[in-house]
């Protein structure tokens, strides 16, 4: 599967922020203002991962990460920290399954996290200056989307098998040409 590129991330940034946009309002008639908000964080996480993953090149790792996010925000919304920590444990499991599918190298996986942390930045600065949840959400899935112009970052880990394929299949070929030669001497 092709890797998403800028214009792309930016398109689902754009999608999430409206669907936070109008999803918060919508809960504040049934939930408590700060329940309606840790809700939206996790929907907009739900959201954004299920689109990294579908785009993922990367097949292993994707069924993990996602067991593990249901996890680490089923934990968050039960033991209520903060709304940076809810946030943040969003953006740890969107590094995290960047990093297991779509980035070769430490290098770029740190280049990543600083991006996350340049989005929680965002997201404080958002939410002080405007209070609101649609340009809050803007600005950390537009932070978020600059990972898509990491140089190298999101090849496929299988290049490494696919040499080894070569090599074998190479190697295979000899040995049948060997054995004809063998098998057609006198």
């Amino acid at each position: 599967m092709r890797t998403p590129g800028f214009p792309e991330a930016v398109l689902v940034a754009a999608i999430g922020c409206v669907a936070a946009g109008i999803a918060y309002p919508a809960l504040t008639f049934l939930l408590p203002v700060h329940e309606a908000l840790r809700l939206v964080i996790a929907i907009t996480g739900l959201g954004y991962m299920l689109w990294l993953s579908a785009r993922a090149p990367a097949r292993s790792g994707r069924v993990f990460v996602m067991a593990l996010w249901c996890v680490g925000t089923v934990c968050t919304l039960v033991l209520d920290p903060p709304i940076v920590l809810h946030l943040a444990t969003q953006l740890g499991f969107f590094w995290l399954l960047r990093v297991v599918c779509h980035h070769r190298g430490v290098l770029i996986a740190g280049i990543d996290a600083s991006i996350a942390l340049a989005s929680i930045a965002a997201a404080m600065w958002a939410a002080s200056e405007t209070g609101s949840v649609f340009v809050t959400a803007w600005c950390v899935l537009l932070v978020q989307g600059l990972f898509a112009l990491l140089p190298g970052g999101s090849a496929p880990r299988h290049t490494q098998a696919s040499d080894v394929d070569r090599r074998f299949e190479r190697a295979q070929r000899a040995a049948h040409a060997a054995v004809r030669r063998l098998s057609s001497q006198p």
